[in-house]
């Protein structure tokens, strides 16, 4: 039996404490972690129930139509500043309470980060534009 050898000092009443693994033992256990690891982002990413209503759904297809989300609502080329407004827009229309921290979990942001290009587009003039092809 081929084993990994751990010395760590717990305490000075236990003095050094010798531990013996296999490989086996730690490969099972990095896979463990790995599954955990997966899931726990999965979840993170997961589309909450309220952007799978009929009526979500139907504007996810426009937007998705109009390139700027996919089937998962994932933006496509989208700034920072144009996410923003985006999710201002789709708030709107769904009348979503917690907008910033729906969208900045289901992108892989921050909340603050994502409200502050909202900021930041609505004071671009190209920003018309982009709410117009949102919109049409």
């Amino acid at each position: 039996m081929e084993t990994v050898h751990i010395d760590t000092v717990v305490g000075s009443v236990f003095g050094n404490v010798t531990q013996y693994i296999t490989k086996e033992e730690i490969s099972m256990k990095q896979e463990e972690i790995h599954v955990r690891e997966e899931a726990k982002a999965e979840e993170e990413t997961a589309v909450p129930p309220y952007l799978a209503t009929e009526e979500a759904s139907r504007l996810r297809e426009r937007l998705e139509r109009k390139g700027l989300v996919d089937a998962h609502w994932q933006p496509v080329g989208l700034t920072l500043a144009e996410k923003g407004v985006l999710v201002q827009y789709i708030a709107g229309q769904l009348g979503l309470d917690a907008q910033w921290q729906t969208f900045a979990r289901l992108w892989g942001m921050k909340p603050e980060t994502l409200r502050k290009a909202y900021g930041k587009g609505m004071e671009q003039r190209k920003t018309l534009t982009f709410l117009d092809r949102v919109k049409g």
